[in-house]
């Protein structure tokens, strides 16, 4: 009785076994099918988008996204019975629609393959490049809708898609970003240069995180990227590239404003890469662009209503955050006197043209904490008396303002932000 039972128990496994089997054997044979049929509606959508028909185009990319997705698995083990070349090519279709509610669902659905299907990552990336450019509709403010839409299709969608090209084709990305980088600022001035431009800094800000993150470990002993593997030689040498390309451009291209943010941004994300690089002078040219730029801030005018549609500060606040990112990585670098007076000279002038916000001026206080405490304790007290010298003269005039009653109005509302 007991062999019976064990008998028995060993068929229903063999049964169970057998019809998994066969619903996998199903579902394969079902997917493959729907992946041909969806392949072939890309002609469909070809000429619904010709009519502008930009529901169809919706409908027929978010079905072949939901089944492109629904045969992720197999598709990554090669279980599938049909070519996927037709769904790509719908999904890649859609992609370049000028709807981004269209291009987004496609995007999210190519962005997981970006890994496994040879070719598909180098095949995105220019299209992935082009939808960061700011539309030059948007740019004038008039539709305020679109360029928000927009906005949040960049800043999420468009953003997690680069850093998933990035990790499929790593050098790929970084030589077109650079190379577009390099070109854009020896172009010519146009109208759509500044856009093209931010949008190329933009790229190369967006994988910022996944570039840094190998190379940081380094930063514990202290080494450059030189005698290391050949990746990080080679990703130093495209960053070294770009400051190189940024500096020579002397602000001819990068005086536009969202340019200059975008440059600084730049500057901020990759500040504990810089000291790496192979080449010495990439930090010091990296940190005179960042000083430069705002230098030139204080000398211009205010573009923060300007920059505000686009989720950017000023470039004013963008240049001290990414003058503390830079002085905070590496400090000792600043210690030199001739660094030291052109940073006593950016901490004063808030002071004096008063066009800096507080916390812009905090974020340059904790930059020169840094470079202080990296200092001979012997130069400490020096140091902190020079950085408090334009505090200690301003609470001078306010307290004078307010023995004459001139201006008691705004004292406590500035008294409170100095403190």
């Amino acid at each position: 009785q007991s062999l019976l039972g064990m008998m028995k128990h060993s068929n229903q496994l063999d049964l169970a076994q057998q019809l998994t089997s066969e619903n996998r054997r199903s579902k394969i044979i079902i997917l493959s099918e729907l992946v041909s049929a969806i392949g072939l509606q890309r002609f469909r959508f070809s000429e619904r988008q010709r009519i502008g028909d930009n529901a169809v185009c919706r409908c027929l990319a978010r079905m072949a996204a939901r089944i492109l997705l629904e045969a992720e698995d197999d598709i990554k083990k090669g279980s599938m019975e049909t070519s996927l070349d037709g769904i790509f090519d719908l999904l890649f279709k859609a992609m370049s629609h000028p709807s981004l509610d269209v291009s987004g669902i496609a995007l999210e659905a190519l962005s997981a393959f970006v890994h496994s299907e040879k070719g598909l990552s180098t095949r995105l990336l220019p299209l992935l490049q082009g939808k960061a450019i700011i539309p030059f509709h948007l740019v004038s403010g008039e539709d305020i809708n679109g360029f928000e839409e927009y906005r949040n299709f960049r800043e999420r969608v468009l953003n997690d898609a680069l850093v998933a090209c990035y990790e499929g084709c790593g050098l790929f990305f970084l030589e077109s970003c650079c190379s577009a980088i390099e070109e854009f600022c020896i172009a010519n001035q146009s109208s759509h240069l500044p856009y093209q431009f931010e949008a190329a800094l933009f790229c190369m800000i967006a994988v910022s995180e996944e570039i840094a993150k190998p190379l940081r470990r380094y930063q514990h002993d202290g080494s450059s990227l030189i005698n290391v593997d050949a990746d990080a030689q080679q990703t130093s040498s495209f960053l070294e590239r770009i400051v190189s390309a940024l500096a020579k451009n002397a602000f001819s291209s990068t005086s536009h404003p969202l340019v200059m943010a975008r440059m600084c941004i730049f500057l901020n994300k990759y500040a504990t890469v810089f000291p790496l690089c192979s080449s010495e002078n990439t930090f010091e040219t990296a940190s005179e662009l960042a000083l430069s730029s705002f230098n030139r801030s204080l000398e211009g005018g205010n573009y923060d209503a300007f920059l505000d549609s686009c989720d950017v500060k000023s470039p004013l606040s963008e240049s001290c955050n990414a003058l503390q990112q830079l002085l905070r990585s590496c400090p000792a670098h600043f210690s030199a006197p001739t660094a030291m007076n052109a940073l006593e000279n950016a901490w004063k002038m808030p002071y004096a043209c008063r066009k800096v916000d507080i916390e812009d001026r905090e974020s340059l206080c904790s930059g020169l904490c840094y470079v202080i405490s990296s200092l001979p304790s012997e130069q400490w007290s020096v140091s902190v008396e020079n950085l408090a010298k334009p505090l200690v003269a301003c609470l001078s005039v306010l307290a004078k303002e307010a023995d004459t009653e001139k201006n008691c109005d705004i004292i406590p509302s500035v008294m409170k932000r100095i403190s």
